[in-house]
């Protein structure tokens, strides 16, 4: 069996995030950037199935900046086969664009499942994974938080999440594309032997071929301030009192 994760490169929000000169996008120099926590859960489950069937083989995929090919390494780490970085311009991307980019590789180099996060952090628009199999006219699932592999039958039986608290099964042959929640497992840390092994290994690079941009980014711009605070002056008795007055004035106690 072989299986693809996609995974996407997003900026860290425990690091500083401001808006760039360009007003565009964000100041990468200020930032820091990791996995998307989405896409980490569709490698592990992608890490599990090798596990459960030996002789399966998982490739990690990533389309964008140069800087993106640390979070292939990281998928190394965690113990992906073979990792694929398609270089794509830093800033918004297009996700019909980022959707053709893994397409074109994912129609040239067959693969049996396709595994990708319900939406990136940065984002949020979960349009990637749909579009990526719409595109290869590949069956697919969204918001799937359990799978079941059948290698014999080639199905793959998923439960997925609905609102209102109700799920739904399907039995999807195979191939297809699965976009996972992260209630789906927990991600594993990288052990120490195959952190060795990842850096020896080279990542496979390929260039874009400027797919078809369906959307730009106008602007970026911070919320709207909605509610201001309010800054107890005094000692701590006084602060004390002109809390509770606050706390009485409002209702809630």
């Amino acid at each position: 069996m072989k299986i693809l994760a996609c995974i996407k490169q997003v900026p860290d929000t425990g690091s500083l995030i401001t808006i760039g000169s360009t007003g565009k996008w964000i100041d990468e120099s200020k930032a820091s950037f990791r996995m998307n926590r989405y896409d980490e859960h569709a490698l592990e489950e992608a890490l599990k199935i090798k596990d459960s069937h030996p002789g399966t083989l998982v490739h990690a995929l990533s389309a964008g900046p140069q800087r993106a090919s640390a979070v292939v390494r990281r998928a190394l780490e965690m113990g992906a086969d073979d990792g694929f970085h398609i270089i794509a311009p830093a800033g918004f991307i297009d996700p019909h664009a980022t959707a053709s980019l893994i397409a074109g590789y994912a129609d040239r180099n067959f693969y049996d499942l396709i595994l990708c996060g319900q939406m990136a952090e940065d984002d949020m628009l979960s349009q990637v994974g749909p579009m990526i199999a719409s595109i290869l006219d590949l069956p697919f699932s969204t918001s799937v938080i359990s799978l079941n592999i059948n290698i014999r039958e080639k199905t793959a039986l998923v439960e997925r999440d609905l609102s209102g608290a109700r799920r739904q099964r399907l039995d999807i042959e195979l191939p297809c594309l699965l976009a996972v929640q992260t209630a789906i497992n927990r991600p594993r840390y990288p052990s120490l032997s195959n952190v060795m092994r990842a850096k020896k290994q080279s990542i496979k690079t390929l260039e874009s071929t400027g797919p078809e941009v369906l959307q730009n980014m106008f602007t970026l711009d911070y919320p709207e301030k909605s509610a201001s605070g309010i800054c107890l002056e005094g000692d701590i008795s006084s602060k004390a009192g002109q809390l509770v007055q606050i706390l009485h004035e409002h209702s809630l106690i």
